[in-house]
């Protein structure tokens, strides 16, 4: 979602002659007919089929093995409702059960409109894991000095990062993306104990696949805890012909920049600052090694200090990160116990164009960019005297050809929260969700915590199901069946991890 996909049918007169770029951002309101894939679906009166192989010829062996039941009035049809009892969320019945899915409920034939979703054959797949433990690969991940065993003690620590799906586009829609796991040297066969810690500690997270035709998942993330000191986070958002391999090198630079960062300890906000603006040099000099001059990605970091209870964010682009804290039950005089309030706020803005301070960065640029409404729902970015790039936002890693040209930058905004007031203020659940645009395009952050209230005494790992489950039911439901960016949550417990560490 970033880029200006091509002049639609009846384009808007303020964007003639637009240089066609394939992308999925216009397609959110397009009327064009889609590209269908292997395990898409044409529209949203067509028969509902996802496959549970990522082979397309035994793919087509079950989708003809699909028709011909139909055909019979053997096979179920899946409901494509709009938020009802067909939802997305019925797929799962247990969504605290992280990587598995129960079946959808079925509906008869005589449904009147149908979406594509998940058929009972296909299950949410199992992530792949990779265990990475050796002096090598945590040198080039950055974690050599933070992962030093005698530093560490009995202390645990590991890092959990996304991993470029080998699959690309023929990956099914929904599918968790790939990840690599870095232990410390020896403790590879703690993985399991170690993925168990990171959800005592409060942490869940998932990256799914969305509904784009012959498109690999663009998201990313990055997760990095060591017991009793720090959890780091990171969730990225590429865009692009090659966004995910943007979103990918991003992942990488910017953990291992900031973890190896000289005043990482000692000042966050400049740590994280330089990180931004020297990836976003490293990736200029890759040239067509990694070929980002119409690709990019967005970056929202956050930083927990579990020591000195403070937060620290820093974020390109839109994946937006936000605090919600929910105030302790109250008693009545009759012993009844009322649920707390739950107040939220923003840690970030997302960085659009048509922002007056976005906008007159831009603007005054050299050389200048314009901002420009594509006539559909976004303000995007061209250059002075042409209709490209069109990112509809003001801020990115990559991107080469709009920071050389229109004004895009990867200077980040910083904050940074003290978290002490809220550990003995009243408040009994302290909850951060780091989201990319594909759970915030149709869910604003009082309803994500709202949503997400309903599910967190099953832990972290629902409340990110349930979120990712509530957003591909609303993009599915806008678009007709037809689209769904990818989607990416992470969800950490604050109060957890900091009580956790306190007790320690």
């Amino acid at each position: 979602p970033g880029r200006w996909e091509g002049a639609p049918a009846a384009a808007p007169a303020a964007l003639p002659g637009v240089r066609s770029r394939a992308r999925l951002g216009a397609g959110r309101r397009s009327r064009e007919p889609p590209v269908v894939g292997m395990g898409q679906v044409a529209n949203s009166q067509q028969v509902c089929f996802c496959g549970a192989s990522d082979d397309p010829e035994v793919e087509v062996e079950e989708r003809l093995a699909h028709v011909r039941d139909l055909v019979r009035g053997e096979a179920p049809v899946i409901s494509a409702g709009g938020g009802g009892n067909g939802s997305a969320r019925n797929l799962a019945k247990d969504i605290g059960t992280a990587g598995a899915s129960s079946a959808p409920e079925v509906r008869t034939p005589d449904s009147v409109r149908r979406r594509m979703s998940l058929d009972r054959a296909s299950p949410v797949q199992p992530k792949i894991n990779q265990v990475m433990d050796s002096v090598d690969h945590l040198e080039q991940a950055g974690l050599a000095d933070v992962f030093r065993l005698t530093d560490l003690g009995t202390r645990r620590a590991v890092g959990v990062c996304s991993v470029t799906d080998r699959d690309g586009g023929r990956r099914s829609s929904f599918k968790e993306k790939n990840e690599e796991v870095f232990c410390p040297p020896g403790r590879a066969s703690s993985e399991a104990e170690l993925m168990r810690w990171l959800q005592d500690i409060g942490l869940g997270w998932g990256c799914k696949k969305g509904l784009k035709p012959d498109s690999p998942n663009q998201d990313s993330f990055s997760i990095l805890a060591v017991e009793d000191s720090f959890v780091l986070i990171g969730v990225y958002d590429g865009h692009g012909p090659k966004g995910h391999d943007v979103s990918q090198f991003a992942r990488e630079q910017m953990v291992r920049g900031f973890m190896t960062h000289p005043r990482r300890t000692t000042n966050v906000e400049a740590a994280l600052y330089d990180t931004f603006i020297e990836c976003q040099d490293v990736i200029e000099r890759q040239g067509r090694k990694l070929d980002a001059r119409d690709s990019g990605s967005t970056c929202t970091m956050v930083y927990v200090d579990l020591d000195k209870c403070q937060l620290t964010v820093a974020h390109v682009g839109d994946a937006r990160s936000a605090l919600g804290k929910r105030k302790a039950a109250v008693k009545s005089a009759h012993g009844a116990q009322s649920v707390g309030e739950m107040e939220c706020e923003d840690l970030t803005i997302d960085h659009k164009p048509n922002l007056e301070a976005e906008r007159k960065r831009i603007e005054s640029a050299s050389p200048p960019g314009r901002v420009v409404f594509d006539g559909f729902v976004n303000y995007r970015v061209f250059v002075q005297d042409g209709m490209y790039p069109g990112l509809n936002m003001s801020r990115a890693l990559g991107d080469v050809g709009a920071h050389r040209e229109a004004g895009l930058t990867a200077m980040p905004d910083t904050r940074t929260v003290d978290l002490r007031p809220f550990l003995g203020g009243g408040y009994d659940e302290l909850t951060l969700l780091v989201c990319t645009d594909g759970v915030w395009e149709f869910i604003e952050t009082a309803e994500a915590f709202k949503i997400a209230s309903e599910v967190c005494a099953s832990g972290p790992t629902a409340v990110v199901n349930r979120l990712a489950l509530e957003a591909w039911d609303r993009w599915l439901a806008d678009s007709g069946g037809e689209v769904s960016d990818d989607i990416t949550c992470v969800c950490l417990r604050l109060d957890l991890a900091l009580a956790k560490a306190r007790k320690a």
